[in-house]
């Protein structure tokens, strides 16, 4: 359903791009490892997931670790970590689980700052950090329905321009897409 990667990842033939994608078919995360020389794509496992039906998906990178999260069609969120087992197979470790309310499906992670961005479709999109030990409250970046964002809010995702970050947001509802610059403390909508 979503797919996302992230270069340097640790395999056992050398560095890899581990590429994740959602697989409602399999309810978890589809793995591959692709040689960023020549491009070739090896499946590597489906790590599975308690979800009543696997969703959104992205990936994020803290410090060395490789992170997946997998969202639901129930509002439910798992955070894996992601590493290499002494056979040379996916070994997934669940760092955190949470709720976010109702239906999700779009996500991001900002590596740069440690957070993560996650669309509940009818709702809004909400901020959290990436580091399970951090707790904390979540922040609401923009509400929907709004003047920024109609149901339903899909796809998310980042874009960097210098100093500058910008995530930006699929408004289904309207057929638009939303803009907020993320740098600073607090979102900025343009």
């Amino acid at each position: 359903n979503n797919v996302d990667l992230r270069d340097g990842f640790p395999a056992p033939a050398g560095s890899r791009v581990l590429v994740a994608a959602s697989d409602r078919g399999r309810m978890g995360a589809a793995l591959y490892l692709l040689d960023p020389d020549s491009l070739a794509t090896t499946p590597w496992g489906v790590v599975p997931v308690d979800l009543a039906e696997p969703y959104g998906l992205c990936m994020g990178r803290r410090g060395a670790a490789f992170i997946v999260i997998i969202d639901g069609t129930d509002g439910q969120v798992r955070q894996l970590r992601i590493a290499v087992g002494a056979a040379g197979e996916p070994v997934a470790t669940e760092e955190r689980r949470f709720a976010v309310g109702s239906q999700t499906e779009g996500c991001v992670v900002d590596d740069a700052r440690g957070l993560l961005y996650i669309g509940e479709e009818g709702v809004g999109i909400w901020r959290y950090s990436l580091d399970p030990a951090a707790g904390g409250p979540r922040t609401l970046v923009a509400a929907a329905p709004s003047a920024m964002l109609m149901p339903d809010v899909e796809g998310l995702t980042l874009l960097r321009d210098g100093e500058r970050t910008w995530l930006i947001a699929s408004s289904q509802g309207d057929s638009a897409f939303a803009v907020w610059r993320v740098d600073g403390e607090t979102p900025t909508f343009v």
